[in-house]
């Protein structure tokens, strides 16, 4: 066993000459003790408090006494307070994120281009995910209907072409 570490402890005023008097006193384990003296939180010894020490947090030029109240003022999770706060960016607490980017690859069938395959699917008449999942499968079906669309499509394209070019001659 080694040699007691922690003496003269003072905790709220009152000094105890080991961890194990203090203890005793304040009806908390002896290691409760020696863990708060080498953490450096004598102070919450016994009060029932534990956890996150409590901490000051300024959001936006607001000061708040604990994470919990801002969470509760922006309506968020005491997690995403602490998260911001962690990554440095704590005022965008509350914002509306960004909106996902797009990451749409460009797509040519038949030698036309279209910049997704949901536009493409679109603009065949299919439903948004056709296009993808039919040459994901790899079906001489699926193969097939669009070669059918694309065929209709580019005849479409011809014919707006060619009202176009009659209206403008």
């Amino acid at each position: 066993m080694g040699a007691v570490r922690y003496r003269n402890l003072k905790i709220r005023g009152v000094v105890y000459p080991t961890a194990t008097d203090a203890a005793k006193a304040l009806g908390v384990s002896a290691d409760a003790v020696r863990i708060a003296a080498r953490k450096g939180t004598l102070h919450r010894v016994g009060t029932g408090r534990v956890g996150v020490e409590p901490m000051p947090v300024r959001i936006r030029g607001l000061d708040f006494p604990n994470a919990k109240a801002a969470a509760v003022h922006f309506g968020v999770t005491v997690h995403a307070v602490h998260y911001a706060i962690s990554a440095g960016d704590p005022d965008r607490i509350g914002r509306r994120s960004k909106p996902p980017q797009a990451r749409a690859r460009p797509i040519t069938l038949y030698g036309v281009n279209f910049p997704s395959h949901a536009e493409a699917s679109r603009q065949l008449g299919f439903q948004s995910e056709y296009v993808a999942r039919a040459l994901k499968r790899n079906t001489p079906e699926g193969h097939e209907r669009i070669r059918t669309a694309m065929m209709a499509y580019v005849a479409r394209q011809e014919q707006a072409a060619y009202h176009r070019w009659e209206r403008a001659a």
